[in-house]
């Protein structure tokens, strides 16, 4: 029987599920990646200098970060999916047409 891992403990998530794309990942990964985030390392003490102090604060500045509006309304979620659109067309993705 598959051992059931908390939600805080969830790897990083991309499914289609009840008719709608779902990214998620738990807390501690999600905290787990910023500390370990390669924008965060410095080579000359060969160490990372990130340490997340709060896990769920950090978590909410995660989401707001996400949601920021540019002057024009996009946020980094929008460029994510228009990169991830992108990609899928040069890779020649089914499902859709160029017209």
């Amino acid at each position: 029987m598959k051992k059931k891992t908390k939600k805080e403990h969830q790897a990083l998530s991309v499914k289609i599920a009840d008719g709608k794309l779902v990214i998620s990942i738990g807390i501690n990964v999600l905290c787990f990646a910023a500390e370990n985030c390669e924008r965060f390392y410095d080579g000359d003490k060969d160490e990372y200098n990130l340490k997340v102090t709060n896990k769920r604060r950090f978590a909410g500045e995660i989401v707001r970060a996400l949601e920021r509006e540019e002057e024009d309304g996009t946020t980094p979620v929008h460029v994510l999916l228009d990169n991830a659109f992108e990609a899928a067309m040069e890779d020649g993705c089914e499902g859709v047409k160029r017209l």
